[in-house]
Parts: structure tokens; C-alpha cells; sequence
């Protein structure tokens, strides 16, 4: 008798073993998961602020802190002072050059940080200085001076709106949103012969539009004027 008992105490003590060390491995196993859990959240939000924070910059700062980075990654082995014309020699494209001349010779932007951001695209797609303060007008009259929820969260910094989903268009990046709102005022309506903003209201903004059930657009004109003489 006592045997048997024996043996039935050894038993029940493995089996409570083997049930300890399946709830420490399942312990384990969920502190690991929900450590990649962690791990991996908090890289896709450092990643989100991370280019949220790098769109506020302007253009130029971003592409010349890019073109900087290049000219490090060619001289990290190298005790010899770097030129353009050594790199120009390193790579096929001449972007790196272009960049350099364009961006530390091109005379600073005297706006506020939004306004320099359409002001360098504007330029850069090939509009003159005054179509380049008409789009920094119209930009700050949609946005109410870059205040607006479609340019925080959609980074449309134009109030593109799309007429076949009819919902107004939304942007990965600011810098997206700005060559989108760019590129569709220049070959749209510049490029048109629509060239002051009363001609531009008419297709930009028409009165009674879908989509401006409350009657904005009524004005549009005067508004994005009044914002054009602040800059002229």
C-alpha cells in the first residue's frame, strides 16, 4: 500500500512539473511576442513622426541634408578634400551637382516655411515669381493659412478634390501634396492661359460647385487677392 502511494505522490509531482513548465514556456512565449509587439510599434510610430517632422522642412533643406550625406558616404574612406568635380567623376548622373549649384548660390526664401515649400516647387516646375505667389495665395486661402484639417491630416495643401470619387485627395507626404498641388496649377490652368486668379477661380473654385455646399467660393477671388498682396 504504501508503495502505491509512493508511486502515485512521484506521479503527481512530474505531472505538476510538466504543467509548470508549460505555463512558464507559454509565460515566455507571450512576454516575447508582445515584446516584438512593442518593438515593432514603436518603430512604425518613430517611422511616422520621423517623416512627418522631415516633410515640414523645406525642399531645399531636405535635399541638400541628402546631398551632404552623399558627399560624406564618398569621403568616409577618403583623406583627400572632396570637390564636384571629384564626384561628378564617381557617379553617371550629374543630380548631385545640379543640386549644389542650384540650392547653397539660389537666394534664401524670405516667406514662412509652407509658403517657401510651394514658393521652391513652384520654381522648380518651372513657374514664374508672380504665378509662384499666386499658388503660395491659393494654398493659404484653402488651408486657411495652413490651419485646415485636409492639410494636417491629408497633406493637400491645395483642397484637390477629385470629382469622380468626390472626396478630396489625400497625400503620403506634405512634400507629395505640394508637387500634386503644384504640377496640377501649372499644366492646368497656367499652362492654359489661366493666369490671374480670377480666371483660375472659374475652374479652381466655380460658385455653386458640388463641393461647396455652404457657398465658400463666393469668396474665393477675394480672399486669395488678399492674400496675394500680403506677399507682392
Amino acid at each position: 500500500m504504501k508503495t502505491r502511494t509512493n508511486k502515485f505522490r512521484g506521479k503527481r509531482i512530474w505531472l505538476v512539473l510538466i504543467k509548470l513548465i508549460k505555463e512558464i514556456v507559454k509565460s515566455i512565449y507571450y512576454i516575447l511576442v508582445g515584446l516584438i509587439y512593442l518593438i515593432l510599434k514603436t518603430y512604425v510610430e518613430f517611422e511616422k513622426a520621423f517623416l512627418k517632422l522631415w516633410g515640414m522642412f523645406p525642399r531645399w533643406f531636405r535635399r541638400l541634408a541628402i546631398w551632404l550625406m552623399i558627399i560624406n558616404i564618398f569621403n568616409l574612406n577618403s583623406q583627400e578634400p572632396i570637390t564636384i568635380e571629384k564626384i561628378k567623376t564617381q557617379i553617371e548622373t550629374k543630380e548631385i551637382y545640379v543640386l549644389q549649384e542650384t540650392y547653397i548660390e539660389k537666394e534664401k526664401c524670405n516667406y514662412g516655411l509652407y509658403e517657401c515649400a510651394v514658393y521652391d516647387e513652384a520654381i522648380e516646375q518651372g513657374m514664374t515669381e508672380e504665378q509662384s505667389k499666386v499658388a503660395i495665395a491659393i494654398s493659404k486661402h484653402e488651408t486657411g493659412s495652413y490651419t485646415s484639417p485636409l492639410f494636417k491630416n491629408a497633406n493637400n495643401i491645395g483642397g484637390l478634390y477629385n470629382s469622380n470619387t468626390k472626396k478630396f485627395y489625400t497625400y503620403k507626404t506634405l512634400d507629395d501634396g505640394i508637387e500634386a498641388y503644384v504640377r496640377n496649377l501649372k499644366k492646368g490652368y497656367f499652362d492654359k492661359g489661366l493666369d490671374t486668379i480670377e480666371k483660375i477661380q472659374k475652374k479652381y473654385a466655380p460658385i455653386n460647385a458640388d463641393n461647396d455646399p455652404t457657398g465658400l467660393n463666393n469668396n474665393w477671388v477675394s480672399g486669395v487677392t488678399y492674400f496675394y498682396n500680403e506677399l507682392v
